[in-house]
């Protein structure tokens, strides 16, 4: 089957290309045909030098066209009704029902909204490892009585915390998003401007401000200004940063975690463009086109989140022309049949394509008896009460004879995929927590996994040499892979979670493995947006096995032996 799509598809691209003068043209998205029409964008004011800068290049270098851009008046924010013929170029916290009621919008970017501190600030190294909560913002933010920075972190210090804010919409809105109290209010510090509020922090060293990330980037160096500090949000609530947690070392970590989801969304807030009907006009789609593309690159210098592969994508497929592999668009021009049938054949090849796919994943789901989902999430992962789960993905089940069972938990096999083979320690061997127990492979990659307990092997599960992926059909019943006779059980036990805090945990997991992947797999191979989805999203079951062994040693390195 693969071979019949693949010589249609060069049949139907040779044709393509043996047509004259006729064929159907392959262009790069930010080009158009039609020169004549006149874009008007109406922006917010912090996004003007964007929207300007945008329409200088795209009208000097892309393709010549007029394009009118000026600031969006109050007259259309009163009104939440958009001009028709216009796009508005806004942040979602600048007037979030505006955002809400458009009848057209397509998200181009993100800009988070962060609180600084001083590099002078002599708690700065317990501030790093407690880290703020969305509690304690209330409370700073809510009390009309100063806060010291003892109360908050539960030391000596006397210093009362003074707060700045910026006098800027999106970051008011999105700060009394975030806390549930507004920033305004009587006992809170005035409004300042951007520029002031870094001289500010920094001639304060016990004060907190916030701003957008793009006010404390450097546009030269893409680094932090001078004795300024990201103040680490503490998101889980638990008194300190995790390693989960720990995105605020350089502002690339901080990007990039904030993508994945480990910054509360509510300070990360959207960019759009808004419009009051589809876009139809050619050079407004060009134009679109580009923002998606290339001009995703001019959001970066001015550390605004571009949108990641995924995203653009879809976007660009909301807009006339479709999207092939390379990232090009192919326009059917006005009389061209031929272009027009490539295109609708190109449309059936996917689809033929895709209906094998899924035939033969349907045919294998038949013979394992169970059908696999698209996607791991939390409420995939099969958490059965009663069992002790450990942070080496393992668990851990006292039978009524005193000996316990373990094997690995159901998140690692989802990840893994179907075992070929696991690898066991004898009957008689003598375990310790935290030491390798047990290797577990699929076609000849593997991951060494450590004991949940201390103790003396009893049994190991026999049924395992023949029958691996009895781990992935029942990994807490039949994929049993010891018996152990444990030596510190009850101690050992106070360190592992309940299936509710496991929940917990695995959420945790769930971010670190997005992470590892933005990392690690992309490092190795350009099909990463095929694995990690738009905004973070889901990850793909059985991801691991589509990798080869350096991502494989990648994961025990940076992800199964960091999880301890």
């Amino acid at each position: 089957m693969k071979r019949t799509v693949l010589l249609l598809f060069v049949a139907v691209l040779l044709l393509n290309f043996d047509v004259g003068n006729n064929r159907a043209t392959m262009t790069d998205p930010t080009q158009d045909i039609n020169s004549k029409d006149v874009i008007r964008i109406l922006s917010s004011p912090d996004l003007y030098d964007l929207a300007t800068d945008w329409a200088n290049y795209f009208s000097v270098e892309i393709q010549q066209s007029s394009i009118l851009v000026n600031n969006l008046n109050n007259e259309v924010k009163d009104s939440k009704t958009i001009p028709k013929n216009h796009l508005v170029l806004i942040p979602e916290g600048f007037d979030k029902d505006l955002c809400h009621e458009a009848p057209w919008k397509m998200i181009i970017g993100r800009d988070p909204i962060v609180p600084i501190v001083s590099s002078s600030n002599p708690l700065l190294e317990s501030i790093k490892q407690s880290g703020v909560s969305l509690d304690d913002f209330n409370q700073i933010l809510s009390n009309s009585e100063q806060i010291t920075w003892g109360q908050l972190l539960d030391c000596e210090s006397h210093k009362n915390i003074q707060i700045f804010i910026e006098d800027n919409q999106s970051v008011i809105t999105t700060l009394s998003n975030f806390t549930g109290v507004s920033p305004i209010e009587p006992g809170n510090s005035g409004l300042i401007n951007g520029d002031d509020l870094l001289s500010l922090i920094n001639n304060n060293p016990y004060a907190i401000g916030f701003i957008r990330l793009s006010g404390v980037i450097s546009s030269v160096h893409q680094s932090m200004v001078k004795g300024i500090e990201l103040l680490p949000i503490d998101k889980n609530g638990n008194g300190q940063i995790d390693h989960i947690e720990d995105i605020y070392g350089s502002s690339q970590s901080f990007l990039r975690g904030a993508w994945i989801g480990k910054y509360p969304k509510a300070l990360c807030q959207n960019l759009y463009v808004l419009s009051q009907e589809e876009p139809t006009h050619e050079t407004e789609i060009a134009f679109l086109k580009y923002i998606l593309t290339n001009g995703q690159d001019k959001l970066k210098h001015i550390s605004i989140s571009s949108l990641v592969m995924s995203e653009r994508q879809a976007n660009l497929a909301r807009l006339p022309g479709v999207l092939l592999p390379q990232g090009a668009i192919m326009v059917a021009k006005s009389g061209n049949k031929v272009a027009l049938i490539s295109l609708i054949a190109f449309i059936l090849l996917l689809m033929i394509g895709i209906i094998s796919s899924n035939y033969r994943r349907i045919q294998r789901t038949k013979t394992s008896g169970s059908v696999i989902p698209a996607f791991i999430t939390l409420a995939s992962i099969k958490t059965p009460k009663g069992i002790f789960y450990d942070k080496s993905h393992t668990w851990a089940y006292m039978e009524k004879d005193g000996l316990v069972k373990v094997g690995i938990n159901d998140f690692l096999q989802h990840v893994t995929g179907t075992l070929t083979r696991v690898t066991q320690k004898s009957s008689g061997d003598h375990v310790r927590k935290g030491e390798r127990i047990m290797t577990i492979s699929h076609h000849g990659k593997h991951l060494h996994i450590k004991s949940p307990v201390t103790g003396v092997i009893k049994s190991e599960n026999t049924i395992l040499a023949t029958d691996p992926a009895q781990v992935n059909n029942s990994p807490y019943s039949n994929g049993w892979v010891y018996a152990i006779e444990p030596s510190n059980w009850i101690k050992e036990t106070q360190l592992m979670l309940m299936a509710e805090k496991h929940k917990e945990w695995l959420n945790d997991e769930f971010s670190r493995l997005k992470d590892f992947f933005q990392i690690s797999v992309y490092k190795h191979q350009a099909q990463f947006t095929q694995v990690v989805l738009s905004d973070g999203g889901e990850i793909k079951d059985q991801v691991l096995s589509q990798f080869g062994p350096e991502i494989w040693e990648d994961f025990q390195t940076q992800f199964i032996d960091k999880s301890l």
